[in-house]
């Protein structure tokens, strides 16, 4: 597969690949796994969007199905810091949207930061996950976050990974930021919570809350959602319409955060709000 090819896939809204399409695509570029897996991270990295850093990182991890998953990081202007989507994140919440199958290798551009170190953990919490630093050797994650706090000191044991919501047969965004909050990882505050987009095109996307226990590492719905549609091909200002459904009266609420975010996307964006 050509350069030009592989970048088409992602241009395309390629950030997953089955295990057979990894197999092929593999297979023509004539390398073995990690070798595939960096070169996927270089050719995705081009498409992250941080017009605040200007500091592109690109991601790429197999599960143990062999699927392939990219991911990029995002940021937003007119947002703070902690609305960013790092691209550890973005190949998680897409892994975790399509398969039940945990990651069990994933190739960086660059180290990935304490934040991302954390929420990796959360999953991977033996400290087995492998990471390709670069064209640095493999080094397991307990070597990278050692003596790690983790979901079993908060006698956490609800696992990470769940069966992926059943596809959406209409386009309705209630039902669809139903499933998402029924799909989201809460052990912490109990508060579910999804939320699905429309974008200008009409189509309809979703992402679930991911808690961490260390709390601030977490991943809320709506960056899951735009991780979600950017891997479709579709930019986070052509969303149009973002509906949260959360817990009513819960212990968290992401309503004022997530309204400033998609308001940061575009100030005619429509925002509500619907209870489980």
């Amino acid at each position: 597969m050509t350069e030009e090819r592989t970048s088409a896939l992602i241009l395309s809204g390629r950030f997953h690949l089955t295990n057979e399409q990894r197999q092929i695509y593999q297979l023509r570029k004539g390398l073995e796994l990690d070798g595939f897996l960096r070169h996927m991270v270089y050719t995705a990295q081009p498409m992250a969007l941080v017009p605040v850093s200007d500091f592109h990182v690109g991601a790429a991890g197999v599960n143990a199905d062999g699927e392939v998953f990219l991911g990029v990081n995002i940021e937003f202007v007119g947002a703070s810091f902690a609305q960013t989507v790092h691209a550890e994140q973005f190949l998680i919440t897409l892994s975790r949207t399509y398969s039940s199958s945990p990651i069990v290798k994933i190739a960086v551009s660059a180290p990935p930061c304490g934040h991302c170190r954390q929420f990796l953990n959360e999953f991977d919490t033996e400290g087995k996950l492998e990471m390709l630093i670069g064209d640095e050797p493999p080094v397991p994650m307990s070597v990278l976050l050692p003596r790690a706090f983790g979901p079993s000191d908060l006698k956490v044991t609800e696992p990470f990974y769940s069966d992926p919501p059943e596809p959406l047969v209409e386009d309705d965004l209630d039902e669809a930021a139903r499933r998402a909050a029924l799909h989201s990882y809460v052990p912490y505050s109990g508060t579910r919570a999804g939320i699905s987009v429309r974008t200008k095109s009409g189509k309809v996307f979703f992402g679930a809350a991911l808690e961490n226990a260390a709390y601030n590492p977490a991943l809320p719905p709506l960056q899951a959602a735009i991780a979600s549609a950017y891997a479709a091909g579709h930019h986070p200002d052509q969303i149009t319409e973002v509906v949260l459904c959360q817990e009513e009266g819960g212990l968290i609420n992401y309503e004022p955060q997530l309204r400033d975010l998609a308001l940061s996307l575009s100030e005619s964006v429509s925002f509500r709000t619907i209870y489980l």
